[in-house]
């Protein structure tokens, strides 16, 4: 919605002269949204004005239903043609005298939702919440947008949450060789001959790298070309991790590589694994 405060006088009234005086309040508010405001919205709005606010922006609740929901709008980034995404949620409150119905919900465009609302007859009660499940599954390649309605109380004129979400064929890849290394013996405080992991990118798209850890008593040499940070290997692209093993105890020794990024089955871990000895 939304609101236009303009110069000039509000039409005066015996009950509400104390804002709508023009000594008082020298702006007259009007809804490009919503004409059928009641009274007390539009008093709200001119308080707004008196405030020395020259415009307002959109509320993010309708005045005529005591009925919230945040957010107002969910994006779903890519998602690889055919697949669902991470469920998303809006969150419906109900900030009334009474309890509040709900009377049903749609869903336009390639999203899925499912909800734990109540439904008729039954009501949302007085300051309760309930939820709107939502995820994205596109047919096809390219930008998807579609709206959750929400009607409730028998009223034709739903609340609304706006969903973006684009469709790709391409999706990120990471391959790992070797999956798992093995050091042997070692002796106790003492740094084995370092071994190599190999990341490449087999995609078509850059893989987004977040991070890249090493547990156990293993580390990860200063030779590496993989960054152990936030980084991105470029399509056809290769890294290497260098590990050595330095064992603190007598006996097996376990630990592992983990790797953090953006594509399918993240995070990829390749097992480590030595024997400490005196």
């Amino acid at each position: 919605m939304n609101v236009l405060l303009q110069p000039g006088p509000i039409a005066s009234s015996a009950a509400h002269s104390y804002i709508a005086s023009s000594e008082v309040a020298p702006y007259r508010c009007a809804s490009t949204a919503f004409p059928h405001f009641s009274r007390a919205a539009r008093l709200v709005i001119a308080l707004l004005a008196l405030l020395g606010f020259a415009s307002a922006p959109a509320f993010p609740q309708d005045f005529r239903t005591p009925l919230v929901r945040a957010p107002y709008s969910l994006s779903f980034g890519e998602i690889t043609v055919g697949k669902t995404s991470e469920e998303q949620t809006i969150t419906l409150l109900n900030t009334g005298n009474s309890g509040g119905q709900i009377d049903r919900i749609t869903i336009a465009g390639d999203f899925i939702q499912s909800t734990n609302c109540p439904a008729p007859p039954k009501s949302l009660a007085q300051n309760q919440t309930c939820g709107v499940e939502v995820k994205f599954k596109p047919q096809a390649v390219g930008p998807v947008s579609g709206t959750v309605s929400i009607f409730h109380d028998q009223d034709l004129v739903p609340l609304t949450v706006s969903l973006t979400g684009s469709g790709t064929l391409s999706v990120s890849e990471l391959a790992l060789s070797p999956t798992a290394l093995k050091f042997g013996d070692q002796n106790l405080a003492t740094m084995s001959k370092p071994q190599m992991v190999t990341l490449s990118n087999p995609g078509k798209k850059p893989l987004e790298i977040s991070s890249i850890e090493v547990d156990g008593d293993f580390t990860m040499m200063s030779g590496s070309t993989c960054e152990r940070g936030q980084s991105s290997l470029a399509p056809g692209a290769t890294c290497n991790a260098v590990i050595a093993f330095g064992p603190l105890k007598i006996g097996i020794r376990l630990g592992s590589l983990k790797i953090t990024d953006d594509a399918e089955g993240s995070p990829q871990i390749v097992s480590l694994s030595g024997m400490g000895k005196q």
